[in-house]
Parts: structure tokens; C-alpha cells; sequence
């Protein structure tokens, strides 16, 4: 059962029982917080010397947030939930992407990330429920 465009898709979390169905499960989140607009597409379109850098927050099953840095957000939401991501997200699967930022700079992700972490829950929420910007 995923949420209505525009809804994010929380409960779904605790309903998973299998492993195999982690996987499935990000995989329709992510499509639906894209739809959304809450999300955007992977950077698969990225070619040449311009690499993007990428700030994400991850929802965690226990509800927790986790905020991390990437250049391939697909794929390392898939090594958390694989678990072999960061050693907060391995107790806490199955994590789903709610936010990423994109920036030009690696230097820029870092220290936007750093902001990000000193934030507030309340406020990392408000971030999350806004569109994703490109910075």
C-alpha cells in the first residue's frame, strides 16, 4: 500500500517482514517520493568531467533519520539496505531516500551535509517535506 502523490510512505516500513522484499520495497518508495516531486530521478544523465555530489537523509525503520554523502545516490541507498552502508543504518533497515541535495562541489556536499547533521529533527523534517533543491 503506498502513499497518494505528495504523501510520503511511512507506514509501509513496519509491514515489511522478508528481506527480499527490502529491496522491492525502496525501489517503490523512491518512485512514489519522485512522483511526488519529494524526491528526484538518479543521476544517470550525468556524463563527461561534471560529476555531482549529493546530500541525502535517509528514514530509517526505527523512524530515525540518517544524513549521509554521495555521488550515486541509488546506489548507496542499496548498499545501506544491503548493509553494507554506514554502521547507524545496519541495525536500521529497511531505510528509504526521503531528501537529496544536489551540489557542484564535493567541498560543498561535506559541509552542507555537516549542516545538516547539526539541524534539528524538527527541522531536517521541514527540509524533507520541500522539494529537493540542487545547490
Amino acid at each position: 500500500m503506498l502513499a497518494r502523490p505528495g504523501e510520503f510512505c511511512l507506514i509501509t516500513f513496519f509491514l515489511l517482514a522478508k528481506k527480499n522484499l527490502v529491496e522491492l520495497f525502496c525501489d517503490q518508495v523512491v518512485g512514489t517520493l519522485v512522483r511526488a516531486g519529494k524526491a528526484s530521478n538518479p543521476p544517470s544523465s550525468l556524463s563527461g568531467s561534471a560529476m555531482s555530489h549529493f546530500v541525502y537523509i535517509l528514514l530509517c525503520s526505527d523512524k530515525t533519520l540518517y544524513t549521509g554523502y554521495a555521488t550515486d545516490v541509488v546506489r548507496r541507498v542499496r548498499e545501506h539496505n544491503a548493509g553494507k552502508g554506514a554502521k547507524y543504518t545496519r541495525s536500521r533497515r529497511p531505510v528509504a531516500l526521503v531528501f537529496k541535495e544536489e551540489h557542484r562541489s564535493r567541498s560543498e556536499a561535506l559541509k552542507r551535509e555537516n549542516q545538516i547533521k547539526n539541524m534539528k529533527r524538527s527541522s531536517k523534517l521541514i527540509l524533507c517535506d520541500g522539494s529537493p533543491r540542487v545547490g
